[in-house]
This record gives structure tokens, sequence and C-alpha cells, in this order.
């Protein structure tokens, strides 16, 4: 597993069609008109030329033409022929073979481009992988054909190229396209994080979301138990920055072609996504062996039946920080200016969202006071909390 964290307090950069999810992708042998074709890739660039010339010296040499002229125009036209036929033959082999990968395509070709080894023929370019897997791309029909291999290895290989974890966003033709190097917001450990992923391993949850003000370390706390339970699985985070993108038949081919560990959505009840669609996304995810995290400010928009056992459960309530997570945040210098100034200091330390903890820790290293200037920080307080 290949995640990176990052520390508290830094900015994190991120990345509807009708059809339905296909079946996961399958594996075929090459066929010999593939192999042929393989072999005689550049032929269609041979032909493309060939036609041109032809009908360049039909036009030329209309008038008064060398006879060795009109066996070399028969033989471009056999040329052309001959590639048009066997790009037909190409496309009908794997159109065929080839398995559907909607809405996850852009996500696959992605992580393929290093290993381009040729296109054949019209938009289906051909990549080889390590071991010998060849995977063809049909960008027309969204679709993957994979020879001499297992398409898990294609798989690792997308996981591998993302480093665990991606952002997933929809495009202007409503496929899925994910960013890289999107770090988990892993931060300073927090003692519920440990209690959450007990009762996931134990089977108590299944799924869980995080309700609470914003500020005080929800996201946190979701990404840390997802970082946990991938690392004992396979290493795989799907995270959707806008819950609105949490389109059912979208996510449904997410789970079926890139078969995440964990799927996170935050602040899910922000863009007002569909009741029902949360409710059957919950199921997808159960059904899959997927873990659901979410986080909310409000649970006032979900149906109440997103709530049971069965789907995300009772909500874990966050609207305050452990005293060691804020002493973490606040940093040593911080930390010994609060216990200077006694309980008090800590008393209004409590109360503040972490993200204004963040902001007290950086005046304090800049030489500033920590609690002198109670319009500050309350000033800080109501901007993190409006936000």
């Amino acid at each position: 597993m290949s995640i990176r964290s990052i520390e508290r307090g830094e900015a994190v950069p991120c990345a509807e069609s009708s059809q339905p999810s296909a079946a996961p992708v399958e594996t075929a042998k090459p066929s010999r008109i593939l192999r042929f074709a393989r072999h005689l890739r550049h032929f269609d660039v041979v032909a493309r030329t060939a036609e041109r010339l032809d009908t360049l010296t039909g036009a030329v040499l209309m008038m008064a033409r060398p006879r060795w002229v009109d066996p070399l125009i028969i033989g471009l036209r056999g040329a052309t022929s001959l590639a048009k036929t066997l790009d037909a033959k190409v496309h009908l082999e794997v159109n065929k073979h080839s398995s559907s990968v909607w809405p996850c395509h852009a996500v696959f070709a992605a992580a393929l481009r290093p290993y381009y080894r040729a296109t054949y023929y019209q938009d289906m370019p051909w990549y080889t992988l390590p071991g010998g897997i060849d995977v063809v791309l049909m960008y027309s029909g969204s679709s993957l054909y994979v020879t001499n291999g297992d398409v898990g290895a294609l798989r690792n290989l997308v996981w591998e190229h993302f480093h665990g974890a991606m952002d997933l966003r929809v495009d202007n033709d409503g496929s899925v396209t994910a960013q890289a190097d999107c770090a988990l917001l892993t931060g300073h450990p927090h003692p519920l994080a440990a209690q959450l992923s007990r009762e996931i391993e134990s089977g108590e949850r299944q799924a869980a979301i995080l309700l609470g003000d914003p500020g005080f370390g929800k996201s946190y706390v979701i990404e840390q138990v997802a970082a946990a339970h991938a690392a004992r699985h396979r290493g795989r985070i799907v995270r959707l920055p806008e819950a609105a993108l949490m389109i059912t038949t979208k996510v449904q081919g997410v789970l079926t072609h890139l078969q995440p560990d964990v799927l996170i959505v935050h602040d899910i009840d922000t863009d007002k996504p569909a009741p029902a669609t949360v409710l059957r996304v919950a199921e997808m995810c159960a059904a899959a062996g997927v873990l659901f995290l979410a986080t909310a400010n409000s649970v006032d928009e979900l149906h109440k039946a997103a709530l049971g056992d069965h789907r995300f459960g009772a909500p874990v309530i966050v609207n305050s920080a452990p005293r060691e997570v804020i002493r973490a945040v606040l940093g040593s210098q911080g930390t010994a200016l609060a216990d200077t100034q006694g309980a008090d200091a800590w008393l209004r330390l409590d109360k503040m969202p972490l993200a204004t903890i963040a902001r007290l820790r950086r005046r304090v290293e800049a030489g500033g006071a920590l609690l002198d200037a109670p319009a500050i920080t309350e000033s800080c307080e109501a901007t993190e909390n409006a936000t």
C-alpha cells in the first residue's frame, strides 16, 4: 500500500450518462486476426499513404502515364482494401470479446499511458504491461480487451499509478476521472478513529457517518479510519470530494471496475444528493464489501433509513477534540503558553475548532500571543464555523 499523509492544517489538492455498469472485465486469448494485425500495425499508415498516392497519380497522370503506373495504382488500391478489411476484422474481434469499463475508462487510460505500444488502426491504443499482458482500449465503446493475463494485475497497476488513493470527478462527457497525488488527511492520531476502527473490524459497523460542526476534525478522523482499514486490506481508497457526484450508476461502476476497499464522501449533506441515492450507495457498498464513510454537519436531509444498522448506523458525534489532539495541533510553544495561563485558557481552547487552534499555533510561532486577544480568537472561530 502506498498512501501518503500530510500534517494537519495543510491544504490538500484534489481532482450522467444512462449507460449501465457492465460485468467485470474478462480476459481473452489473442486470436489469429489480432496477432496478424499486431505484426502489421503500421500497415494502416502505409495504406492511407497509398490511398493518397492513388488519388494523386490518378489526377496528375490521367492524360498520359507510363505503363508501370497502372500496376502501381492497382497495388495501392489493393493495399487500401486490405487495410480496411483488416481494420473491420480487428474491430469485430475486439468488440466481440471486450468488456465495458464505463464510467472508469479514463481512469484506466491514465494508468495505462506509460505502457503505450502502438495503435490498432482506428482509435484502439494497444498497451503491453509487465508480464506480457496486452490491453486494447476502445475509447468509442469505453471498453477494454485484455489478453494473456489476469485482469487483477491490470487493476493493481491502476491503483499503483494513483498511490492507493484517488479523488474522483465527473468529466463533461459523463465519464469518471481521477486525480493522483491526493494525500489523505491523516493528521494527528485521534482516539475516536481507533475506536471506530475496532468497531468496523469486529463487524459491529459496516459503515459510519460522523456528525458535528465544522472544524472539529471529522474529516481527519474519517480518513484515519479509512487509512487503517485499507492498510489491513488491499490499500485502495476512493474519495468523492463532492457529494453531488454520488450518482448510483457511476458509483456501481466504480465499485465493480476499481474494487476499492473504502469509499469516502465528505459533507454528504452539503450538496444534498437524493435521499434514495444515499440509501442505494450504502446498500451497494455493503454488497461489495466496501467500507462506506461519510461526514455531515446535519442529517436532517438524509432519509431516516440511512441511519439504520444495516447502513450507516447511529451517527458518531464529533463536537470537540481530545486534549491530546489539541496539544498536538497547538504545538510545543502554544502548549507551554496555555499551561502557563492555566485552566481558563484550556477551557477556551477546548471549545475552539481545530482549524482555529492551528491558526493560533502559527501566530505563537511568529512571536504573537496565544489568548490575550479574545476578539481575535473569537473572530477566527466564527470564520471557521461559517465555513
